[in-house]
């Protein structure tokens, strides 16, 4: 190479290049593991550098970046719980489960075979790299065209799965497949309770719920034991808390937090705030509905009615809590 190609060769090749010296040395398959061997390792690509006393920008990119060449390849904790949910299951996939199921089922194959363990690549390249043109065109067209052939394989055990199941082989459209494996490492799935699941909160979720008080003493979960409180004082007395028409609010605040202490106790987290006087506040709220907080509440429901529809962006995984005095809000998965 001229000097001028050197200083234009993108950082993925030159630390190529450099690990396979490094494994000239240390042997096949070798990565750096210790701190010395990782210290040689970074002496090697300032051995390339037409200018060692001065690295051209991509040369500084691979010397910030000569972590990749150990760094161990690690599917991300969001897939992994996709991969390992029962739905994913080929036993458990019939005719009518949703395609993403299909499709994680498929990749799940390849995980295990040919993946050796790692999930299709993306083909996807950082855009702001050092690098001329022709050459980062030709190593974006490397990273695609490895990408294509992963997902080539997905789809033979895609449309193995499909007819397994009674479906057209060629069921779910390409299109849908590409941009499945293009966002493999960013896999979501959610399980959504019941409102009767919340309601029967079991022993062990509780605790969830005790430790997400104790992070913050002035948590809005303090709020939704205030709300189960106000739905068991209606259902005792037919209207809310301070709601009774009355301006003398202190005989229905005096009931209220009987019934608030209950509750508390029942999810063993009386000790944890003031439930006298949380409970006195929400009296004295006297179940108002303030304009500017039923827009912000009412704005969040659309917001999450149209990411069901869509199906795109992550939704709100079961109980959002809004605290409009400190402006602090919560979502909470239980």
């Amino acid at each position: 190479m001229t000097e001028k190609e050197k200083t234009t060769t993108p950082y993925p090749v030159i630390l190529h290049k450099v690990l396979e010296l490094f494994r000239k040395k240390y042997g096949e398959g070798k990565k750096p593991s210790t701190k010395e061997e990782k210290e040689e390792f970074k002496k090697l690509i300032s051995t390339l550098s037409p200018n060692p006393d001065f690295f051209s920008d991509n040369f500084k990119e691979a010397y910030s970046k000569a972590h990749y060449s150990w760094q161990e390849l690690e599917i991300s904790d969001n897939t992994k719980k996709v991969l390992s949910d029962p739905l994913c299951d080929p036993k458990n996939i019939t005719k009518e489960t949703d395609d993403f199921w299909f499709m994680t089922a498929a990749m799940k194959k390849f995980v295990e075979k040919e993946g050796n363990g790692m999930v299709p690549l993306t083909g996807k390249i950082p855009t702001d790299m050092e690098s001329d043109t022709e050459r980062y065109i030709k190593l974006q067209s490397i990273y695609r065209r490895k990408a294509r052939e992963d997902m080539e394989i997905i789809k033979k055990y895609l449309s193995e799965i499909l007819k397994e199941k009674g479906r057209e082989e060629n069921a779910i459209d390409e299109i849908d497949l590409a941009e499945f494996c293009k966002n493999c490492q960013n896999l979501f799935a959610f399980h959504f309770r019941s409102i009767e699941d919340e309601f029967n909160v079991k022993t062990s979720k509780k605790e969830d719920y005790k430790i997400n008080l104790f992070s913050d003493s002035d948590s809005p979960l303090i709020w939704y034991y205030m709300f189960l409180s106000v739905d068991k004082y209606f259902e005792k007395y037919g209207h809310y808390p301070g709601d009774d028409g009355k301006p003398d609010y202190s005989k229905d605040a005096k009931e209220f937090i009987e019934i608030a202490e209950s509750v508390c106790k029942e999810y063993d987290v009386a000790d944890l705030f003031d439930v006298k006087k949380y409970a006195t506040e929400m009296a004295k709220y006297g179940a108002a509905e303030l304009h500017n907080i039923s827009s912000i509440v009412g704005g969040c429901g659309a917001q999450e009615l149209i990411k069901l529809c869509t199906k795109q962006r992550l939704p709100i995984n079961n109980t959002f809590i809004y605290n409009g005095l400190k402006s602090k809000s919560l979502t909470f998965e239980a």
